[in-house]
C-alpha cells in the first residue's frame, strides 16, 4: 500500500475505448497499476446516465447498480490526487491536446504534462530492458489501440530516449473492426430474418458488445460463435465467424497499418534492418494477422510482447510523472527527446504555406523567428500537404494562433 500524505503525480492512459492509471511507488522503486473499484486493471472509457445517477467504466458498460465514486485513486493512495501526466495519440493536433488538458482541468486535476502514447510505451519498454541494453538500440513502437494507431521509432542509448520519427492515424483502431463485424452480422440477420436492425440502437449495442467479444476470442481461436437472445422482435440470433473471414473483412485496415509503419521508417531515414526491436502496444496489436504482417515486413523478426500491451502506456506515463515529482530519489534518471508529429508554418496567400518547423522536428532544436513588417502573421499546423520545397499547398490545416 502507498504511503499516505504524499503529493502524488499519477500517470493516466486516457484511451478511446479503455483507460488505465498507474503510479510510481518510491518505496518499492517500481510502477504499480491501480485497480478500479471492480478489481480490473483497465477501465472502459465510457459513461452512462440513468434516471438518477451516473455510471462510469465497467459499471457503465455493464449497467451495474452501483455508482463508482470519483475518489477511487485517492482511496488507494490514501492521499489527495491533483497532479497528473496524461497520454494522447502521437498524431493529435494542438486542439486535441488542449481539449485533453481542459478535460483534466474540468475534473479538478492539474495536467502537468501531455506525452505521446508510443513514447510513454517506449519508456516502459526501456526501463524493462535497460539492464540488458548495451550500446544504442533502435526501437519501433507499434501502438494499435481501440480508436487510434501510432508508430514511433526511437533510439535508446543509456538513459536517453530520442524519438526519430512518428506517424499515425487518429481514425484507425479496434473499433473500426467492430464496426465491420456489426455491419456483416446486420446484413446476415436481415437476410435470414427479413428484419433490419440498423435503426435499432439497443439491438446494435448488444450486437457490438458481442462482436467485440468475438474479436478478442479470434486472437486465440480460429472461429467463434455469437449468440444473442431476442436480438429484435423476440428473434434470437446465432451465428459464427472464422478468423479468416474476420481478416478478410478488415484486410484494408491492416494494410493501412503497414503503410503507416513504412511512412515512419522513411521519415526516420532508417532501413528495416536498422530496427533492433519491434514492440507491440495496444489491445489491437494482439490480432494474429497484424503480427503476421509485421513479421513479414521485418523479414521474420521476433516481435516483442514482454510488456503488457494494455498497460504499457500508463506504465510509461507513471515514469514520466515520477520524474516530475519532487523528492523521488530512486526513479531512473531518464531523458526523453521527442519530435513534433505535424508541421508548423505561416499562411502566405490562399492555401500556400511556408514551413517553419517541419514534421519530425526535434523539440531540442533551436530556431530564431524574426518578425518583419506586418504585426500579425497567421500560424497553422499542417497534417497533410503537397510539398514544393519549403512552400506547399495546404490540404488539411488547423489554426493554432493568429499572431506571433
Amino acid at each position: 500500500m502507498a504511503k499516505p500524505n504524499k503529493e502524488w503525480v499519477v500517470g493516466i492512459d486516457l484511451g478511446t475505448t479503455y483507460s488505465c492509471v498507474a503510479v510510481w511507488l518510491e518505496e518499492h522503486s517500481r510502477v504499480e497499476i491501480i485497480h478500479n473499484d471492480q478489481g480490473n486493471r483497465i477501465t472502459p472509457s465510457c459513461v452512462a446516465f440513468t434516471e438518477n445517477q451516473r455510471l462510469i467504466g465497467d459499471a457503465a458498460k455493464n449497467q451495474a447498480a452501483i455508482n463508482p465514486t470519483n475518489t477511487l485513486f485517492e482511496a488507494h493512495l490514501k492521499s489527495e490526487v491533483k497532479n497528473v501526466v496524461v497520454t494522447v495519440p502521437a498524431y493529435f493536433n494542438d486542439s486535441q491536446r488542449q481539449a485533453t488538458k481542459d478535460a483534466g482541468t474540468i475534473a479538478g486535476l492539474n495536467v502537468m504534462r501531455i506525452i505521446n502514447e508510443p513514447t510513454a510505451a517506449a519508456l516502459a519498454y526501456g526501463l524493462d530492458k535497460r539492464a540488458n541494453c548495451v550500446g544504442e538500440r533502435n526501437i519501433l513502437i507499434f501502438d494499435f489501440g481501440g480508436g487510434t494507431f501510432d508508430v514511433s521509432l526511437l533510439t535508446i542509448k543509456g538513459d536517453v530516449f530520442e524519438v526519430k520519427a512518428t506517424a499515425g492515424d487518429t481514425h484507425l483502431g479496434g473499433e473500426d473492426m467492430d464496426n465491420r463485424m456489426v455491419k456483416y452480422f446486420v446484413e446476415e440477420f436481415k437476410r435470414k430474418q427479413k428484419v433490419d436492425i440498423s435503426g435499432n440502437p439497443r439491438a446494435l449495442r448488444r450486437l457490438r458488445t458481442a462482436c467485440e467479444r468475438a474479436k478478442r476470442t479470434l486472437s486465440s481461436a480460429v472461429d467463434t460463435t455469437i449468440e444473442i437472445d431476442a436480438l429484435s422482435r423476440s428473434i434470437d440470433f446465432c451465428s459464427s465467424i472464422t478468423r479468416a473471414r474476420f481478416e478478410e473483412l478488415n484486410l484494408d485496415l491492416f494494410q493501412r497499418c503497414m503503410e503507416t509503419v513504412e511512412r515512419c521508417l522513411v521519415d526516420s531515414k532508417m532501413e528495416k534492418s536498422d530496427v533492433d526491436d519491434v514492440v507491440l502496444v495496444g489491445g489491437s496489436s494482439r490480432i494474429p494477422k497484424v503480427q503476421q504482417l509485421l513479421q513479414d515486413y521485418f523479414k521474420g523478426k521476433e516481435l516483442c510482447m514482454s510488456i503488457n500491451p494494455d498497460e504499457a502506456v500508463a506504465y510509461g506515463a507513471a515514469l514520466q510523472a515520477a520524474l516530475l515529482t519532487k523528492g523521488n530519489k530512486f526513479v531512473p534518471n531518464l531523458v526523453l527527446l521527442d519530435v513534433t508529429p505535424l508541421s508548423l508554418g505561416i499562411l502566405l496567400k490562399g492555401d500556400l504555406m511556408d514551413v517553419l518547423l517541419k514534421h519530425q522536428w526535434s523539440q531540442t532544436s533551436h530556431l530564431e523567428v524574426w518578425k518583419v513588417g506586418k504585426p500579425r502573421i497567421d500560424m497553422r499546423k499542417v497534417s497533410e500537404a503537397a510539398h514544393t520545397n519549403r512552400t506547399f499547398m495546404c490540404v488539411s490545416c488547423r489554426r493554432t494562433s493568429n499572431s506571433v
